[in-house]
């Protein structure tokens, strides 16, 4: 009986670990690797740098479930600013809605992200944004000075 609580509880914890460590890779690789954090925001309110597109949909209010968020990760939004991340996007037709590049005009092909991500990272960064963004509302003061240290000068904006 011990053995079989011992196992339980090991299995629960190695469980609980591995949710942590996908969210951390998707953290990761949404603020550096795929730059999503550049166009929509460090607080995924669509609110990225100044001198991005400007127009990054706000993934606090998104619709988009587990598997829409996927393709769009995987895919980009053709004709829009939002870039594909899968490395065979538009060369295997059965990635992005039975299409290939020579389907699209010139302007309505998505644009290539500046890197690649593997399917693990795709599955972590869509992980991270229905932890940490969806439905949460409006950016808080306690949610920015969770992110840049309390009593920092940026988080004034959300008093």
């Amino acid at each position: 009986m011990k053995y079989i609580i011992f196992l339980l509880i090991v299995f629960i914890n190695s469980n609980l670990f591995a949710a942590d460590d996908l969210f951390i890779m998707g953290e990761r690789a949404f603020e550096s690797k795929a730059n999503c954090a550049w166009c929509h925001g460090v607080f995924g309110d669509g609110k990225g740098h100044p001198r991005s597109p400007g127009i990054a949909a706000n993934l606090r209010e998104t619709v988009l479930d587990e598997e829409l968020l996927t393709e769009v990760l995987n895919c980009g939004i053709p004709g829009k600013a939002m870039p594909f991340f899968n490395r065979k996007a538009y060369k295997d037709p059965a990635i992005c809605w039975d299409t290939v590049f020579d389907d699209y005009e010139k302007e309505d092909m998505p644009k290539k992200g500046d890197k690649t991500l593997s399917d693990q990272k795709v599955k972590a960064v869509v992980h991270y944004i229905l932890v940490n963004f969806k439905d949460r509302g409006k950016v808080t003061k306690t949610e920015c000075e969770e992110k840049f240290g309390a009593g920092t000068k940026l988080c004034k904006k959300y008093d």
